[in-house]
């Protein structure tokens, strides 16, 4: 009798291929010296941190204050407190640096992984600026200090206080004079006593 066929032998199923990691996003929160690298694994360049270089892109200008005009126009970006700046050119390498070094936005202070990507977080959501805290002092105040001279803002609030002062001391000052006035004699009345007085001598006299 003919043998039974047998049954195919069944395939040995194909290896599955890893599965690719999707590369981080590239605005995420920086977390150590890997941050220098873009989304593609290629080490970002270094962005000019001079003080004729613009602190949301990579132009570089004549001057800081044609790059300063630059930044007004094209980004909507003023010194805040212009009036006591005592070094405009350090002012903008600072804020260079923390953008382009350290990845940090000067308004929200969050970090990220490159400075492009800090770029665009800053463009995006309207971050080109710096931010007060609640106390009405820059938020990078720290980093700013060099930059600034705030001694003359000093003497005006203590004169303004002491205007304050005097202002407050003044109607009480002449609510007393109203009230010694009133105990006092009256000019006139001081007047018709002396003359009362010298007729009165005068009638002596005569007896």
């Amino acid at each position: 009798a003919p043998s039974p066929a047998r049954p195919p032998a069944a395939r040995p199923a194909a290896p599955r291929a890893p599965r690719a990691r999707a590369p981080p996003p590239e605005d995420a929160p920086a977390h150590g010296a890997a941050g220098e690298e873009d989304e593609a694994g290629r080490e970002e360049e270094p962005q000019p941190v001079c003080p004729e270089a613009c602190i949301f892109d990579r132009s570089v200008h004549g001057s800081v204050e044609d790059n300063l005009a630059y930044m007004q126009r094209n980004h909507s970006f003023f010194v805040p407190d212009p009036e006591y700046v005592v070094d405009l050119p350090l002012l903008v390498t600072t804020l260079n640096r923390i953008v382009k070094e350290r990845h940090a936005c000067l308004c929200c202070l969050r970090l990220f992984r490159t400075a492009s990507a800090c770029q665009s977080h800053m463009v995006d959501k309207s971050h080109r600026k710096l931010q007060y805290d609640s106390s009405g002092a820059l938020a990078l105040a720290d980093e700013l200090r060099e930059c600034y001279d705030f001694t003359p803002s000093y003497a005006a609030v203590a004169h303004h206080e002491e205007r304050r002062r005097r202002r407050r001391t003044e109607p009480e000052q002449g609510a007393e004079g109203v009230q010694d006035g009133a105990t006092a004699p009256d000019a006139d009345e001081e007047a018709e006593a002396s003359e009362s007085e010298d007729d009165g001598g005068d009638e002596d006299d005569e007896v």
